[in-house]
């Protein structure tokens, strides 16, 4: 019953948690732009960029994605 409870709560967050997501996602990219990138790839040429530097959007800056160290791998079988 507590579970029931907690389940349908969480459920009724969740629309609101993406929506919070995607806001905070899309501030992110604004804030990113050729200033931050020139410091981040210091020895790229941007002048030699053919799309304007201002229609590019970048949410995920540089080495910020984690590695994968050790994958797991499943059969297909059980995988489906």
């Amino acid at each position: 019953m507590f579970l029931a409870v907690v389940i349908r709560r969480l459920t009724r967050l969740l629309p609101v948690c993406i929506v919070l997501s995607i806001a905070m996602g899309v501030q992110s990219a604004r804030a990113q732009g050729p200033a931050q990138w020139k410091s981040e790839w210091p020895r790229t040429d941007l002048s030699r960029a053919t799309v304007p530097l201002g229609q590019i959007r970048s949410v995920i800056g540089k080495d910020r994605i984690s590695a994968i160290d050790k994958p797991r791998f499943a059969p297909v079988r059980s995988a489906a």
